[in-house]
């Protein structure tokens, strides 16, 4: 080993010594620090030569706490899921519209009562059988619309349930 190839090998441990020393010095100052990962560095040797080995930096890792990184977790799919089902119960609550509004199901199933009620006060009248067939015919458009609307919503959830499905798998292989 020449004396070249030696002072290579110690300036380079010199440097990741001095990274190293960097990194403690800096987990020391902000150990107190809200939201501060604590750090340290990876090393891997390297072959210098026939003389010799060496070493060098590779990266540096976050030392997170594997309870905090977990809640996190929890905490985050959990929320995803929340937003989910929010998201998935508004379009619901849009196809059943607002209650004591005009054009919704509760609304056609008012008109059909009040025109069977007014048909039974005057079964003879022609324009009370008139109304309650309006009415039905009314209702009945409203539950087709909103039974397309609901399978509508089944198609996306399933469509989204095999998509994550394929994105698990997908990740799991890699």
């Amino acid at each position: 080993m020449s004396l070249g190839d030696a002072l290579a090998i110690a300036m380079a441990g010199l440097r990741v010594n001095q990274a190293t020393m960097s990194l403690v010095s800096s987990n020391v100052a902000n150990a107190e620090t809200p939201g501060y990962v604590r750090k340290t560095v990876n090393q891997s040797a390297v072959n210098a030569g026939e003389t010799g080995t060496s070493v060098k930096v590779v990266g540096v890792d976050r030392q997170l706490d594997d309870y905090i990184l977990a809640q996190l977790r929890t905490e985050t799919s959990g929320g995803a899921y929340a937003s989910l089902r929010s998201d998935f119960l508004k379009q619901l609550q849009g196809l059943f519209g607002d209650p004591n509004s005009t054009g919704t199901l509760e609304d056609s199933y008012n008109g059909l009562t009040t025109a069977l009620q007014a048909l039974a006060t005057s079964p003879d009248s022609t324009s009370a059988r008139i109304a309650v067939l309006n009415a039905a015919q009314a209702i009945s458009s409203n539950l087709n619309s909103t039974s397309n609307g609901i399978q509508t919503l089944r198609a996306g959830c399933e469509t989204g349930i095999a998509d994550a499905v394929t994105t698990a798998n997908n990740l799991m292989q890699q």
